[in-house]
């Protein structure tokens, strides 16, 4: 199942770690979203409707 994070801040990172498995994440700081993917290894990509394509579930 693949899970994405709309917003990449706290309450995300916090998600991420938990889920254990690669998420896909975006944020309104691209650089943001890049480091929770960075650190989860998972993928940050460009926008919410991109985001909302290629996940099983969303979570705002």
């Amino acid at each position: 199942m693949q899970v994405g994070l709309i917003g990449s801040g706290n309450m995300a990172r916090g998600m991420a770690r938990g889920w254990g498995r690669p998420v896909l994440c975006t944020d309104v700081l691209p650089e943001r979203a890049q480091a929770l993917a960075d650190e989860v290894g998972g993928e940050a990509v460009a926008t919410n409707a991109e985001l909302a394509g290629r996940a099983d579930l969303v979570v705002l």
